[in-house]
C-alpha cells in the first residue's frame, strides 16, 4: 500500500539520525531533506487523493518499495554488527549518496506530477474514531425475526435423537449473523451445556474440527493439541459430550460430503443435541436433513436495515429519502450489502449517496454487488486503516489473532505513526481497529473481563475479500505447502505467511525480485527443529514462535533491520543481539518441556541501551543489575516474563516508568 510504504521510508530517514550507529555518518543532509519533505507532501496527498489521481498510487508503492531497498542495502556498509568490512569507508559513501539521488529523483518525478493535479493539497483534520460498542451493531437482526423463531424451534423442539439443523442462502445473505444470534440466545445458552463453534475450512481434517470443537469448550487452549492423535483428541471429545446436551456449530461448509464425513465425531446419547450447518451450496443441506433456506429481504425490511445503520435512532433526512430508498432497492435485500454501503454512507451527502446508487445499479447478479460495496467500503477507509486491515488476511482463515501481536505487527511494519490525536502508535493501532471493527470488517472475538479487546478476527466474505485485495496489490505471498515455494513475482513487498512450517533454505530469496522483509510462520508448532534459513539481510519482521530452536540461530545477529524478533529457544541468548539497534519488538520464550526450565539465565547488561524497544518479552531470565549502566529505555511500553529475582526493590527505582 503506497500511504504506508511511504511512511515506512519517512521512519527509514529519520533512522538516518539515530544517535546510533549513524553517529558517523557525514550522510548528504540537503539531500535527506529534499527527500523529507516530497515524502511528506505525498503522505498528505495521498490522505486526500482524487479519484483522477488513483493511477499514481501504483507508482508512488512501487517506488516507495525500491526506495526502501535501496536505502537499507546502503546502510547495512555502515553498521559494525553486518558483514560490511569497515565504516563509513568513501565507496560506501558514493553509493549512498548515488542510492539517494537516483530515490530523489523517482520522488521528485512523482511528486511534481501530484503537485500539478492536486497543489494546494491540506493535511485532513485527524479522525475520531468511535469507541468499540460492546454488542456490535452488526450483530442486530433486522426483518429476521421469523427466521430468528423458526430456527429456535428447531434446536429445542422434535425429538431428542442428535439432528442436524442445515442453514442455507446465498453470500451475504445473513446466514452467519442468524446463526450467531440464536447461538448467543440466553434460551439457547441455558438449554445446552456444551456449545462450540467451528469454521470449515475446504480442505478441512477431521483432527482439525476436533481441534476447533474442543477448544471452542474451552478444553484445549488456543494453539494446543495438534501433538494429539486424532482418536485421543475423538476420546476427549466423546467423554465431554456424554456429560449433557450439546450444540455444535459448522459453519461455512461447502463440501457435499461433509455431514456424512463428520458426523461420527457427534455421539448421540438421545438429549436433543444438536448440529447447525451454515452454508452457500443447496447440496450441503440437502445432505443434513432438513433444511432452513434463508431469503432475501423485501423492500420493507430492506430499507429498515438501511436506516437503523446510517441513521440510528433518527429519522432519515427528508431531502435524501428518494436516493436512500434507491441506495435500499439497489442493495437486491441482501443484508451484508445493506449493512456494508451504511457503514460507508454514515456521513455521506447528497452528491455521495447518488453516487453509491448509481454504481450499485450496474452490478448484476449478487456476488457482483457484494464485491462492488466491499470494495468502496474499502477505498472510503482511511489511508493508514487499509495497510492494517489487509495485514490481517496475512493470518489463516479462522484464527482468532490477539490483539496485542496484532498491535506489534502493524507498529513494526511501519503501518501506524502517532498524529495529533493520539500520543503512541499503540492507541493509534488501538482506534484503527475500532474503525474496522464499526465498519464490520473486523470481528471482535474475545474480551478481557475489562470488557476491552482481547482477540479479533476477519470472517467470511470480508476475508475473501481481503485475500483477493491483497492478492491485487502483490501485498504478501502464503507458502501453504512444501510445492507453493517462494514465487518469482507474486509479490513487490516480500512478506509472506509460512502456514506449513516447511524447511527453506536461501536460494529461495535469489528467486525473488524483491528482498524478503516478513517472516511469519503461522502453521503448528514444531516440536523439533526444523532447518530455517534467516539469512534475509533486510527481513524487518521475524516471528518464528512456532518453531523449537535447540540453538540459536546466528545469523539473525547479522539482520540490522530487524524491527520484530519472536522466537522459542531456552539457551542462553548471545550478546550480539544487543547490537540489533533497529529492534522494537524482542520476544524469546522458552521450551515449556525444557528439562531446563527452571535454570534462570542472564541477561547481556546492553539490553539497557536497546533505546528502541518498545515490548521486551524475555521467559525466565535475569535482567541485569540497572545500577551498573545509564539505562536508554525510554520507548519501553511492556515488560513481560522476566524473573521474579529481576523484581527488586533496586530494579523499581531504577526502571523507568
Amino acid at each position: 500500500m503506497a500511504y504506508a510504504a511511504v511512511i515506512s521510508v519517512l521512519k527509514t530517514l529519520v533512522e538516518l539520525q539515530h544517535p546510533f550507529p549513524f553517529q558517523e555518518i557525514d550522510y548528504p543532509g540537503s539531500q535527506v531533506r529534499d527527500l523529507q519533505e516530497n515524502l511528506i507532501f505525498l503522505k498528505d496527498f495521498l490522505e486526500t487523493i482524487s479519484p483522477k489521481a488513483r493511477y499514481l498510487e501504483d507508482l508512488i508503492r512501487v517506488a516507495m518499495y525500491d526506495a526502501e531497498d535501496a536505502l537499507d542495502s546502503n546502510l547495512l556498509n555502515f553498521i559494525p554488527n553486518s558483514e560490511s568490512s569497515g565504516w563509513a569507508e568513501d565507496n560506501y559513501m558514493r553509493s549512498f549518496s548515488r542510492a539517494l539521488e537516483k530515490v530523489n529523483n523517482t520522488v521528485g518525478s512523482i511528486a511534481k506530477e501530484a503537485k500539478e493535479i492536486s497543489p494546494n493539497v491540506k493535511r485532513p483534520l485527524p479522525l475520531l474514531m468511535p469507541p468499540t460498542p460492546e454488542v456490535s451493531r452488526r450483530n442486530l437482526i433486522v426483518g429476521r425475526e421469523d427466521d430468528l423463531t423458526n430456527l429456535k424451534s428447531r434446536l429445542t423442539g422434535g425429538s431428542d435423537k442428535l439432528a442436524a439443523v442445515p442453514i442455507y442462502g446465498i453470500r451475504g445473505i445473513g446466514k452467519t449473523r442468524l446463526a450467531q444470534t440464536v447461538y448467543d440466545d440466553p434460551e439457547i445458552v441455558n438449554m445446552f451445556r456444551f456449545r462450540a463453534w467451528v469454521k470449515v475450512s475446504q480442505d478441512y481434517s477431521k483432527k482439525e474440527i476436533l481441534l476447533g470443537v474442543l477448544r471452542s469448550m474451552s478444553k484445549l487452549d488456543s494453539g494446543k493439541g495438534q501433538e494429539i492423535a486424532e482418536d485421543d483428541l475423538a476420546e476427549l471429545l466423546f467423554k465431554n459430550l456424554r456429560l449433557g446436551k450439546y450444540l455444535i456449530v459448522l459453519d461455512e461448509v461447502c463440501d457435499p460430503e461433509a455431514w456424512d464425513n463428520l458426523k461420527e465425531l457427534f455421539p448421540d446419547y438421545y438429549i436433543g443435541s444438536r448440529v447447525m450447518l451454515t452454508t452457500r451450496m443447496k447440496e450441503v443441506a440437502e445432505n443434513g436433513g432438513d433444511f432452513m433456506k434463508i431469503l432475501p429481504l423485501d423492500g420493507e425490511e430492506s430499507w429498515a436495515l438501511l436506516q437503523s445503520e446510517v441513521f440510528r435512532y433518527k429519522a432519515c433526512p427528508e431531502e435524501l429519502v428518494t436516493t436512500a430508498k434507491r441506495v435500499s432497492t439497489n442493495c437486491k435485500g441482501i443484508p451484508l450489502a445493506i449493512v456494508t454501503i451504511g457503514g460507508v454512507l454514515m456521513e455521506a451527502g447528497p452528491k455521495d449517496w447518488a453516487i453509491a446508487a448509481s454504481s450499485l445499479n450496474d452490478c448484476g447478479d449478487c456476488d457482483e454487488l457484494i464485491d462492488a460495496v466491499l470494495s468502496l467500503s474499502f477505498k472510503s477507509l482511511r489511508q493508514y486503516a487499509k495497510a492494517c486491515l489487509l495485514y490481517m488476511g496475512i493470518f489463516p482463515n479462522n484464527y482468532d489473532i490477539p490483539l496485542s501481536k496484532l498491535l506489534k505487527l502493524w507498529i513494526a511494519e511501519g503501518f501506524i505513526e502517532c498524529n495529533e490525536q493520539f500520543n503512541s502508535p499503540e492507541k493509534m493501532g488501538e482506534g484503527c481497529l475500532s474503525m474496522l471493527v464499526e465498519r464490520g470488517f473486523v470481528v471482535v472475538s474475545k474480551k478481557s473481563p475489562l470488557g476491552k479487546i482481547s482477540t479479533c478476527r476477519v470472517d467470511g466474505v470480508y476475508y475473501e475479500f481481503l485475500k483477493k485485495k491483497a492478492k491485487e496489490e502483490k501485498f504478501f505471498h502464503v507458502v501453504n505447502d512444501y510445492t507453493s515455494s517462494f514465487p518469482d513475482e507474486t509479490c513487490t513487498h516480500g512478506r509472506f505467511s509460512i502456514r506449513e512450517n516447511i524447511q527453506f533454505e536461501g536460494k529461495y530469496e535469489l528467486k525473488l525480485k524483491k528482498p524478503v522483509r516478513s517472516l511469519l510462520f503461522n502453521g503448528a508448532k514444531e516440536q523439533y527443529p526444523l532447518w530455517v534459513h534467516f539469512n534475509f539481510k533486510l527481513l524487518r519482521v521475524l516471528d518464528a514462535l512456532k518453531i523449537q530452536f535447540y540453538s540459536f540461530p546466528d545469523e539473525i545477529l547479522k539482520l540490522i533491520h530487524l524491527r520484530y524478533l519472536a522466537l522459542t529457544y531456552s539457551g542462553e541468548i548471545p550478546d550480539k543481539i544487543c547490537g540489533l539497534w533497529n529492534l522494537q519488538f524482542l520476544i524469546i520464550l522458552r521450551h515449556l518441556s525444557s528439562k531446563t526450565f527452571e535454570v534462570v539465565l542472564r541477561l547481556p547488561l546492553e539490553i539497557w541501551n536497546m533505546s528502541e524497544l518498545r515490548h521486551l518479552q524475555l521467559m525466565g531470565r535475569n535482567l541485569p543489575d540497572p545500577s551498573t549502566t545509564i539505562i536508554q529505555l525510554e520507548n519501553l511500553v511492556t515488560l513481560l516474563d522476566v524473573s521474579s529475582h529481576s523484581c527488586t526493590q533496586k530494579f523499581s527505582r531504577e526502571f523507568p516508568t
